[in-house]
């Protein structure tokens, strides 16, 4: 990977991140739980799945994102990829991240 790509992957990366979740916590997704301690579990997660989808592991992203209820893994997948996953049934969603990671 070139230095180039390597930076706005990054960039996006943070902007993805910083972005989904401010959403989700200013319609108080998360209660009462204080912002810095979720911010941190969210970071780390948030990571691995970035990890799986540069390495486009289908059966990883098959298990983080084949819920309907994992509306912050769908959010950030979206924002990640630009295809939208958000409000797929599970059957389409699977669909859709098996024909993703065969690109």
């Amino acid at each position: 990977m070139r230095f180039r790509e390597y930076y706005i992957l990054e960039t996006k990366i943070e902007e993805v991140f910083d972005k989904s979740f401010q959403k989700f916590f200013k319609k108080g997704f998360f209660g009462s739980i204080p912002e810095d301690i979720i911010k941190n579990e969210q970071r780390i997660w948030y990571e691995k799945l970035v990890k799986f989808i540069i390495e486009r592991n289908v059966q990883e992203l098959s298990l983080a994102l084949g819920n309907i209820e994992k509306k912050m893994s769908r959010e950030y997948f979206t924002n990640f990829t630009g295809v939208n996953i958000k409000h797929c049934t599970k059957k389409d969603c699977l669909k859709i991240i098996e024909s993703y990671t065969k690109r």
